[in-house]
């Protein structure tokens, strides 16, 4: 009677305890996997990722986000204000542009919980690695 009792507990604690996935986990896996990075740095990235993870948001789409289409609505809004349908950029627009991308990239990092370091990291790891940049750059939304 014990065993089955045993048993049955053990079967229950089996079927609680089943694995929650997070939506970086398969990111973690097939990419971050494959990728050499050292242990300090790869810690702060994983600690980027958890914050993702948390408001269920892909590495890449966070990157894509916020450096593609953030930036894409900045030139949309610049544009109209310094009129430059012949392809006259200012110093003034690169300038503006600059500080609005800024601003907006990390009003989104505030939003989703990520600390500037782990985001520079983020930035680094994308940026220098190809398998992780072609990821990303796969995933990203083609207008």
């Amino acid at each position: 009677m014990k065993n089955k009792i045993l048993v049955l507990v053990t079967l229950l604690l089996l079927i609680s305890c089943k694995k929650e996935f997070k939506v970086n986990d398969a990111f973690r896996e097939d990419v971050l996997s494959k990728v050499h990075i050292q242990k300090d740095t790869l810690i702060v990235f994983n600690r980027l990722l958890d914050s993702l993870d948390k408001k269920n948001v892909s590495f890449c789409e966070y990157f894509n986000y916020s450096h593609y289409a953030l930036s894409d609505s900045c030139t949309l809004i610049l544009d109209k204000k310094y009129d430059v349908s012949r392809g006259d950029y200012s110093d003034e627009y690169f300038e503006e542009h600059h500080k609005m991308l800024s601003h907006a990239i990390d009003t989104y990092e505030k939003n989703l919980g990520i600390d500037e370091n782990s985001a520079r990291i983020g930035q680094y790891i994308e940026v220098t690695n190809d398998l992780i940049k072609n990821d990303c750059t796969n995933k990203r939304e083609k207008p």
